[in-house]
């Protein structure tokens, strides 16, 4: 970030902020957008028109350890997570009365978390794109029972290094991500 020229600069901005879209008539009823694992908001944005046409208050959220450097993912816990998605809930005006949540991947395994466990009184939908409701069955095995690859996030704490730059999504991927998912 430091050494790109100003365009870039704000293209990782736009990309990596939240976003609210305020729709014209007053509402009862928002949406919350939330990304997936590596991601950013942006990866959301193109949901955000849909509805904001149909009338809903429109917000996303960056999850802890997302939006900065890949280095932010190690130390981040999945119940991170859970309380940034809790906090954009409870920043909802008082007047909404219908919530939709809709998660990509990890957002989307965050949302089915906070509906199973009923903590949103006012949700009235849930969807769910790409859910990571479960991993590849050998990163299963080894992240849940292999006692030495579950303590490898502190060993060696990159599974996989693109050399691909992408402004919106993290290209290294930190073990500890998918240990949280899991």
């Amino acid at each position: 970030f430091d050494t790109a020229d100003a365009i870039t600069q704000q293209t990782l901005l736009e990309a990596n902020t939240p976003f609210e879209f305020i729709p014209t008539q007053p509402t009862q009823q928002a949406v919350i957008l939330i990304h997936g694992l590596y991601d950013s908001p942006c990866i959301m944005q193109s949901l955000a028109p849909i509805f904001l046409e149909q009338n809903y208050l429109v917000r996303s959220l960056l999850l802890p350890g997302h939006g900065t450097c890949p280095e932010d993912l190690f130390d981040i816990g999945f119940e991170d997570w859970l309380t940034a998605c809790r906090h954009a809930i409870h920043l909802l005006p008082a007047t909404i009365e219908r919530i939709v949540i809709a998660g990509f991947s990890t957002g989307a395994l965050a949302s089915h978390y906070l509906a199973l466990n009923h903590e949103i009184p006012q949700l009235v939908g849930l969807i769910s794109i790409a859910p990571a409701l479960a991993l590849h069955k050998i990163q299963q095995t080894l992240l849940k029972h292999n006692p030495i690859v579950s303590f490898a996030k502190y060993l060696s704490p990159w599974y996989a290094d693109s050399k691909v730059f992408d402004y919106a999504k993290y290209t290294q991927y930190a073990i500890n991500g998918a240990y949280q998912v899991q």
